[in-house]
């Protein structure tokens, strides 16, 4: 929850600058989404398990 909240401010500040001074803002490409929605899935898996999951998950990893 924290690095939402410390990112906050950055999103904000990149979505106004987008708007109001048409400054390019950072994109991620799905394989960047993907990526870090898999490496969310492995962490919360991990938290679940109390042990280190191996990466990249599986849907079967999931099943426990």
């Amino acid at each position: 929850m924290l690095s939402v909240a410390v990112s906050a401010p950055f999103v904000t500040n990149a979505w106004l600058s987008r708007v109001a001074l048409g400054i390019p803002t950072p994109h991620a490409t799905a394989a960047d989404g993907h990526n870090r929605l898999m490496l969310t899935k492995a962490i919360d898996l991990s938290a679940r398990r109390r042990r280190p999951v191996p990466l990249p998950i599986t849907p079967e990893d999931e099943k426990v």
